[in-house]
């Protein structure tokens, strides 16, 4: 009897450590804000823009995308991540985007041209919000700061907060991550008018 269940017995335990799950795989995400933006109307400011690399609180100044549990309780996802930190996506993206807009004649994240204005910012949430007795209702969140500073002087002349979180119908990163995308567009379309008359005005009283 023995001798019947050895095999029996070692092809349970290699079944197990082989062949009877799949090794999870490794997605990686980024926030395409320049993609579904359109050129702005108006001709481009004769201006160069710096974009430095933005600030992030350090509960999100990770690779792995977070997701928030309880109002004091963040986890990590083990297997989905950013393409890079946060802090370096968004500035890229928030490049690609000015220049898609085409509002100023010059979008670059290294001073060079000397830049007229430098854009900083800083992330407070960028998060997938779980709530709920069985943690059902997710949400994405994303709570940001910007500030265009003039370069001559460091004076502050726009600046633009915003703190916003919506429900998601699938319950998945990749829909969380497609409306925080939504949501930082929808902000920065709103608020590219009044950027572009700030940087103006500026211009004109100087």
């Amino acid at each position: 009897m023995k001798k019947l269940l050895t095999p029996i017995v070692m092809g349970l335990v290699v079944a197990a450590c082989f062949g009877s799950s799949k090794t999870p795989t490794m997605q990686y995400f980024w926030i395409p804000l320049w993609q579904q933006a359109r050129p702005a109307g108006s001709g481009p400011i004769d201006v160069v823009i710096q974009i430095e690399e933005m600030d992030v609180d350090p509960g999100y100044d990770h690779l792995r995308l977070v997701y928030r549990i309880s109002p004091v309780q963040l986890r990590h996802y083990r297997f989905r991540q950013w393409v890079t930190k946060p802090g370096r996506l968004l500035t890229a993206a928030l490049q690609r985007y000015l220049r898609v807009k085409g509002v100023f004649r010059l979008v670059v994240q290294e001073p060079q041209p000397l830049p007229n204005y430098i854009l900083r910012g800083r992330v407070m949430a960028l998060e997938q919000v779980e709530e709920g007795s069985r943690r059902e209702r997710w949400s994405a969140r994303v709570a940001m700061l910007l500030r265009l500073h003039r370069s001559a002087d460091d004076r502050v002349v726009w600046q633009m907060r915003f703190d916003q979180k919506r429900r998601v119908k699938e319950r998945t990163p990749q829909a969380i991550v497609a409306l925080i995308t939504r949501l930082i567009r929808g902000q920065l379309d709103q608020e590219l008018g009044h950027l572009t008359e700030a940087v103006r005005r500026d211009q004109l009283g100087r």
